[in-house]
């Protein structure tokens, strides 16, 4: 079963073909210092699978069209907090995708992660920064993995900086001297991952200003998302 998005760009109307009940939902992330929840992520969630169907738009070269498409429904979320949503990082050299992204999000709080899987090039560079320049703000994802490095960093200048959970299985003093470092640079530092009470307190002793993981909540539909950030501000 599928159904069709329809979403206009600045030249064209674009079409992806989605299975039913494709939708976005939301991971809270949550503060070291009370766990109290200051953004969320959303995920793309489908009954075909998530995998399978990003495969799939990549082989049918559709994968800008879905990430217009969740941008569009990131924007629209009217969560409790800040969100962000998942981009890779070749289809920010393509004015025409980053005009229909600032519009999808325009005048909402949503925050574009950049993906690991491909470099941060001079034409992706050049969107970047347009994007910023009328206020978007960045995170770089699964740092520590694939691309996503300190020259990403660098050149990205990101708002946010989302560490690998790889970084917990590593030694303590490397992931504290990561997060200094993003901190002194005046990025907010975020902690994935995190499933287990041990690798909480890694991230809390190592400066970790958020964490986000199994251990605290799933993605939720959005008004479960909303629940679920008034009971932790009540537990606070």
């Amino acid at each position: 079963m599928v159904f069709f998005a329809t979403f206009s760009t600045q030249h064209v109307v674009s079409s992806i073909c989605l299975p039913r009940n494709t939708r976005l939902e939301i991971q809270p992330i949550l503060t070291c210092h009370d766990l109290t929840v200051v953004s969320g992520e959303a995920l793309l969630r489908s009954d075909f699978g998530t995998g399978p169907l990003l495969d799939a738009c990549m082989a049918t070269s559709t994968l800008t069209n879905l990430e217009v498409w969740a941008a569009r429904e990131a924007g629209a979320m009217e969560a409790s907090v800040p969100i962000s949503f998942n981009i890779t990082p070749p289809h920010l050299a393509c004015p025409e995708f980053t005009g229909a992204i600032l519009r999808a999000i325009s005048g909402s709080r949503v925050t574009v992660e950049i993906l690991e899987t491909h470099p941060v090039t001079t034409e992706s560079l050049a969107g970047i920064r347009e994007l910023k320049a009328h206020g978007v703000e960045f995170a770089l994802d699964d740092f520590g993995t694939g691309f996503s490095d300190w020259t990403q960093v660098e050149l990205v200048r990101p708002n946010k900086l989302k560490f690998d959970r790889s970084w917990l299985n590593g030694p303590a003093k490397a992931l504290l001297g990561a997060i200094r470092r993003a901190q002194d640079m005046g990025m907010k530092t975020v902690v994935e991952g995190v499933e287990h009470l041990w690798q909480f307190e890694m991230a809390q002793d190592a400066g970790a200003n958020a964490v986000q993981g199994f251990r605290f909540s799933r993605s939720l539909p959005l008004n479960d998302f909303n629940a679920f950030v008034e009971r932790q501000s009540l537990n606070a």
